[in-house]
């Protein structure tokens, strides 16, 4: 059975309705063990042991959310030491802004490129009020990442 890890900025209510449905939708396949915690939760431990991750990330101030960055200075430090732990780890990304995730998405691409980490999905990017539409989406990135799990795709 896969693991999917999903990692979220906590104290967000547009980023706490993305994640239900990323977990909504990746419940749709059996054979995939889903845990989700809020960035400051989550450590080397949980991160080792997923086989797949889901961020969903905040834009603040234009860049990555400091508390989803907390995650990747505490894990640094192990990647550091041991560089060929989890290269390749299958990730996708949803980034949410208010008017501009982009530095969000630049920031999580150029950390998770020095992880050697694998964007297995284009990031879902949301700008301004979270729709149904990108409810829809997430949904759709979570069974996606999961079904990709479930059949050794990544």
């Amino acid at each position: 059975m896969s693991r999917l890890l999903v990692v979220h900025q906590p104290r967000s209510p547009s980023v706490e309705r993305l994640r239900s449905r990323v977990i909504a939708g990746a419940r749709l396949v059996d054979d995939v063990e889903i845990e989700s915690l809020a960035a400051p939760d989550a450590g080397i431990e949980d991160v080792e042991g997923a086989d797949g991750l889901v961020l969903l990330v905040t834009a603040n101030f234009g860049a990555l959310s400091g508390l989803v960055k907390d995650l990747f200075e505490r894990i640094y430090p192990w990647f550091e030491e041991l560089p060929d732990r989890r290269p390749g780890l299958p990730y996708a990304l949803v980034a949410k802004g208010t008017t501009d995730a982009s530095g969000a998405v630049r920031d999580v691409e150029r950390i998770t490129t020095g992880l050697r980490w694998n964007e297995v999905l284009a990031p879902l990017v949301i700008e301004g009020e979270v729709t149904p539409t990108d409810l829809d989406a997430a949904r759709e990135l979570g069974a996606t990442l999961a079904a990709g799990l479930d059949a050794g795709l990544w």
